[in-house]
């Protein structure tokens, strides 16, 4: 019995260890991309000249850029809706591929300037369109976890470089890196002693 036990004790470990391992390449593979989030859509439309006008609009090159498409299931037309009407949803993100990484930095360093659908094309729209990084599944989860548990508390939740980074406030200069369920778990557990 004791034998099993630690033949499955070194088991866990070695099956979490090969995930952590394919966590960090699929999130090598997403260094080069920019999500554009936000971005309106329409039927046949061109994402490059989409994309053209967002990289003008933010004084950035577009030599750097790979490849551009758009993720996730298109639009589709409402029942009993009139030409062109489309059901009301959020926008499929379109992910931009760059060259080299630095270029994907050079996107993200604008990240902050405020840019919407109404710059881009010329309606009166003020839906913000909004620069991100790539996230594999599991770390999009993990950040929308920590957004939903940790907001009351924290005010700042953001991802970064690859990391899902909290700061509880400008005061409070310190930042966690949440790696897992069990590091929210943690900072939530934190916050209620701390308040007895």
């Amino acid at each position: 019995m004791i034998a099993l036990e630690r033949k499955n004790v070194f088991l866990q470990k070695y099956s979490d260890a090969l995930e952590e391992r394919v966590e960090i390449l699929e999130q090598r593979e997403k260094e080069k991309v920019v999500e554009l989030a936000c971005v309106d859509e329409a039927e046949n439309e061109n994402l490059e000249e989409v994309v053209l006008s967002i990289a003008q609009n933010l004084d950035l090159k577009v030599d750097d850029i790979d490849h551009i498409k758009r993720v996730g299931s298109p639009l589709k037309k409402a029942a009993g809706a009139q030409s062109g009407e489309q059901r009301r949803r959020r926008a499929r993100p379109i992910m931009v591929t760059m060259r080299t990484r630095a270029a994907r930095d050079q996107w993200m360093s604008k990240r902050k300037t405020r840019l919407t659908n109404g710059t881009i094309y010329g309606n009166n729209s003020n839906q913000r369109i909004y620069l991100n990084e790539d996230m594999t599944r599991h770390k999009r989860q993990l950040f929308w976890s920590a957004r939903n548990q940790l907001k009351p508390t924290y005010k700042y939740v953001w991802f970064q470089r690859s990391n899902i980074l909290v700061k509880k406030n400008e005061e409070e200069g310190k930042i966690y890196n949440i790696k897992c369920e069990e590091d929210i778990k943690s900072l939530i557990d934190k916050t209620v002693n701390n308040s007895k």
